[in-house]
């Protein structure tokens, strides 16, 4: 997820649903973020929990390869696109430019339209009106991503349809198993360690969190100390990946029993 690290959305303009998406993936739309300001490792655990909980149909078009490096269950429910169980496994679904090409071609949708997108490295956004083979209309706007020097990176893309169905029942396994597993591993923090870990999953310093809760900075890190050791987790990265996994419980019916 490194090049997630320095990237912001070209051209502030945008809509509401594009600043969230935006925020979710941690690109900065209103002024460049520097690189200092993101934690890598807590990027993978959000976008992994992103791509696998967002029913809106998104995909990233990274520049100079051959891949969408990042798609929501949206995507890959609008496009028929089935990925293998290993691929689910491995968290945030990755499609390769020749399969999503397929499956464009598949729904009588002209796959060319990828390279006219990567046309427009200079152009903040833009918009294609498609038609499938069926009569569905859909609308696709597309966002040019940039790095901190300014630099292409890749292109945003969200599909959009007139169908109001927006959700399948249940998650994959690999995932439903996943967020079980985290729901019962918190079960063993006490109610100040949870609300510690909720402040740190969204992002705050030990001296942020010491100032919300009135507490002092060495009990945040004493109480950060213990949460790793209950959770039985080595770094950041492990730690941030069971609690996106707890996050996802709200959109399923899953319980930590």
């Amino acid at each position: 997820m490194d090049f997630l690290c320095n990237l912001t959305v070209c051209n502030p303009s945008s809509t509401l649903q594009f600043r969230e998406e935006a925020e979710s993936l941690n690109l900065c739309y209103c002024g460049r973020m520097q690189p200092h300001q993101i934690d890598p490792d807590v990027n993978s655990a959000l976008i992994d929990s992103l791509c696998w909980s967002d029913w809106t149909a998104w995909c990233f078009l990274q520049r100079g390869e051959p891949a969408v490096r990042h798609c929501s269950r949206g995507f890959l429910k609008l496009w028929s696109i089935e990925l293998p169980e290993k691929a689910v496994a491995n968290h945030c679904p990755h499609v390769s430019e020749k399969q999503f090409r397929s499956c464009l071609t598949q729904a009588g949708v002209d796959a060319d339209l990828l390279d006219e997108i990567r046309k427009h490295e200079f152009d903040a956004e833009g918009k294609f009106e498609l038609i499938t083979s069926t009569g569905l209309p859909i609308d696709l706007r597309w966002r040019t991503v940039l790095d901190i020097e300014a630099e292409a990176r890749g292109w945003l893309l969200r599909f959009q349809t007139g169908s109001t169905e927006t959700e399948e029942p249940g998650l994959p396994t690999a995932i439903t198993g996943r967020i079980q597993d985290a729901l019962i591993r918190l079960k063993s923090l006490t109610e100040r360690e949870k609300e510690v870990l909720d402040l740190l999953f969204e992002g705050r310093t030990n001296k942020a969190i010491a100032l919300t809760i009135h507490i002092s900075e060495k009990t945040v890190e004493k109480h950060r100390a213990r949460i790793m050791q209950k959770l039985n987790v080595s770094n950041p990265a492990q730690l941030f990946r069971i609690a996106s996994h707890a996050s996802l419980a709200r959109f399923v019916d899953i319980s930590a029993d």
